[in-house]
């Protein structure tokens, strides 16, 4: 059963606030709201954004609504400086439909960055086999 307030009539507001919201804790608070597939380019479009807590809110989001093709997008988050951000990056790529763990170990062999890898590594572990 769906919650009632995942129903379409907070989607818009909730896309109103990503289109128009400048403080990054409200940014970060909206797109932990995403629900619907078709939102998750709102999650895509902020994961170059300057704070660290709406790049985490983004790579969370895209945990959820995430497909195959974000795979790149959110291995360029394995760098970041923030250990946050290369944490939920990470998990958000083991949850990716369609990534096998394997394509996720070779991922992080590959990584010359050890706190990529190792962010990496842990989300891995942490995903049941």
């Amino acid at each position: 059963m769906r919650s009632a307030w995942r129903g379409s009539s907070v989607r818009a507001p909730i896309l109103e606030v990503l289109r128009n919201a400048a403080d990054p804790e409200v940014l970060a608070a909206a797109l932990g709201t995403l629900w619907h597939p078709a939102d998750a380019v709102c999650a895509r479009e902020r994961l170059g954004h300057p704070d660290w807590i709406v790049r985490v809110a983004a790579a969370h989001a895209l945990r959820r609504l995430g497909m195959r093709e974000d795979l790149p997008r959110l291995a360029v988050l394995l760098a970041d400086a923030n250990w946050w951000v290369r944490h939920r990056a990470a998990q958000a790529l083991c949850a990716l439909p369609g990534v096998r763990r394997e394509e996720i170990r070779a991922l992080a062999a590959s990584l010359a960055d050890r706190f990529a890898a190792d962010a990496l590594n842990q989300a891995l572990a942490d995903q049941p086999a």
